[in-house]
């Protein structure tokens, strides 16, 4: 298997709580245990598990990780999204991101 792509902050949060915790097993029982966020770091992981990935945060623990380009991040949040959006919110997010890249 490929190394992961994980957003740059999902990432460097990883890094912080794999410095404090060598065991890949007990990092991967971790993230999804709400009364056991006590960092940034670990909030971060508990949200991204919640609503992108927690299948992903495993892999990269099992196969390794880096860090995908931002807009990369950014393209795959809006794709995860779209089987909740109606087509009407697909087409608003679409135009918002047209008019901002416009405004930029």
């Amino acid at each position: 298997m490929t190394k992961v792509k994980l957003p740059p902050k999902v990432a460097a949060a990883l890094d912080k709580v794999r410095e404090k915790h060598r065991d890949i097993d007990y990092i991967a029982w971790k993230i999804p245990q709400e009364d056991c966020i006590y960092t940034e770091a670990d909030r971060i992981l508990y949200d991204y598990a919640r609503k992108a990935s927690f299948i992903d945060l495993v892999n990269a623990l099992q196969y390794g990780y880096e860090a995908c380009d931002p807009k990369e991040a950014k393209i795959a949040e809006i794709i995860r999204s779209l089987p909740n959006m109606t087509p009407e919110e697909i087409a608003a997010l679409i135009v918002r991101e047209v008019i901002d890249r416009a405004e930029a």
